[in-house]
């Protein structure tokens, strides 16, 4: 019954690693998207969007279906 519990402690310590690492990766993809817009200020969100996607991509996770979306405060 201890070797139950146990290993249910411990998948639950990796299960929350991987959420942390998780967040973690796409919030640096997102500022690393934001990033990109700044310092390209012509209001391209293609290439935002492509920052975005390769960032995240070099990470361990799947992000086929990953989805993005830039919008700018101008409309643009």
């Amino acid at each position: 019954m201890m070797i139950i519990l146990i290993f249910t402690v411990v998948f639950w310590i990796f299960e929350l690693g991987w959420l942390m690492y998780t967040y973690s990766v796409m919030a640096d993809a997102a500022n690393e998207g934001v990033r990109y817009s700044i310092v390209h200020s012509g209001g391209d969100a293609t290439g935002a969007k492509s920052k975005v996607i390769t960032f995240a991509s070099t990470s361990l996770h799947n992000v086929s279906a990953l989805n993005t979306s830039v919008t700018f405060p101008d409309g643009g």
